[in-house]
């Protein structure tokens, strides 16, 4: 998946299923994802150039619409989830530096409905994948400890 432009071709998301991405090339681009947020699954520390952290805002397990990374290392690769339902048809994914965005840092994106020959139905009646969650318990804990926590 590529944040080039011209690219006419959307980035189809099937409605019903959990979507697992692997983000890397990060570096000064801070990713937003219109309708449906996606899950943080690890912030490795291997990732981040020296003398960098990440900061408490975002963290394993938290949902988001737009992720901003301190410097990481240029293979970095920070895994990400999410689960398409409810809202089918055509959204946009883009950097959110509206300089880059006006430059073509961006993606369309096709929510299909399984088994619907109709682009944009009304309706959809795909089901929502049932998503792993990490108690709540456990990450205040992990908050208190400052530790991170990679979820396998």
């Amino acid at each position: 998946m590529l944040l080039i432009h011209p690219d006419p071709e959307p980035l189809v998301l099937p409605i019903g299923s959990v979507v697992h991405w692997d983000f890397t090339g990060m570096i000064g681009h801070p990713f937003h994802m219109h309708v449906v947020p996606f899950q943080i699954q690890a912030l490795p520390l291997d990732a981040l150039q020296p003398g960098m952290r990440y900061s408490n805002y975002f963290e394993v397990g938290d949902w988001h619409d737009t992720l901003n990374l301190p410097q990481t290392r240029s293979n970095a690769s920070i895994p990400l989830r999410m689960n398409p339902y409810e809202i089918s048809g055509y959204s946009v994914m883009h950097c959110h530096f509206l300089q880059h965005e006006d430059m073509g840092c961006m993606k369309m994106v096709k929510f299909e409905c399984p088994g619907s020959d109709d682009p944009q139905p009304i309706t959809c009646k795909a089901e929502p994948a049932v998503q792993g969650t990490m108690p709540m318990d456990d990450r205040k804990k992990m908050r208190r400890s400052g530790r991170r926590l990679s979820m396998q």
